[in-house]
């Protein structure tokens, strides 16, 4: 019988099958890395922050140096593994108390309303109203008039977006994973008209850790009666 690097024996097909059978190929199994710890992962992903390495590329870095994903946040899940934080609840596209037709959004909007609230645009960093406004008062939904953040919990975090540490209630946004333009994130919507407003990063201030980093064009700011003296 021929040997070598490129032969092997001939065996009948009854037996083939039996021996594949009996050793089933280790490549065919589904291959799962366990998940990563929430501590951890959040520890090392602001030690390579420290770097200067944004917080999409630094989450891919670390999945690959661990080995395996952040439970539930690779996998569009809303935030809810970081330490210190309480993510909103997730709504259905269409399961918003105000619902409107495009045309009635089109004609009530300015295009470039419309186009971030309703087409999930981006305005360019540092050119909205709202990203180095101090006045104290309220963000109201530009779409809906609904209160989505207020002064007390905006900060200046350099990004050029408006950028706040939590919304104004818990229930007054949604969250849904966004996965477009080739990375994993999870954008903000109003919990009332299901306008899109931004997105929320967990490299926020204390005490929430995370980094809600909002539209101008999607806000509507209402100043505080005191400051309005």
């Amino acid at each position: 019988m021929a040997t070598g690097p490129f032969c092997r024996p001939l065996i009948p097909p009854e037996e083939e099958t039996g021996r594949a059978i009996r050793e089933p190929s280790q490549s065919r199994l589904p291959i799962a890395a366990p998940p990563v710890d929430s501590a951890a992962f959040w520890e090392k992903l602001h030690l390579v922050r420290g770097h200067g390495i944004p917080t999409f590329w630094t989450i891919g870095l670390l999945t690959v140096l661990l080995g395996a994903e952040p439970a539930g946040l690779l996998h569009g899940q809303p935030i809810t593994n970081r330490p210190g934080s309480a993510s909103p609840p997730r709504k259905k596209a269409m399961d918003f108390p105000i619902k409107k037709t495009d045309a009635e959004w089109r004609a009530q909007l300015t295009p470039e309303q419309y186009r971030i609230l309703r087409q999930k645009g981006t305005e360019p960093a540092f050119s909205g109203a709202y990203w180095n406004h101090k006045e104290k008062g309220v963000y109201r939904c530009a779409g809906c008039g609904a209160v989505l953040f207020t002064s007390d919990t905006k900060y200046d975090s350099g990004c050029g977006w408006p950028s706040y540490y939590a919304p104004a209630s818990p229930d007054a946004i949604v969250q849904q994973p966004d996965y477009s333009h080739g990375m994993i994130r999870t954008e903000v919507l109003c919990a009332k008209c299901g306008g899109h407003l931004g997105h929320v990063f967990p490299d926020g201030p204390r005490p929430t850790g995370l980094r809600y980093c909002i539209n101008s064009a999607a806000l509507r700011f209402e100043k505080a009666v005191d400051a309005k003296r």
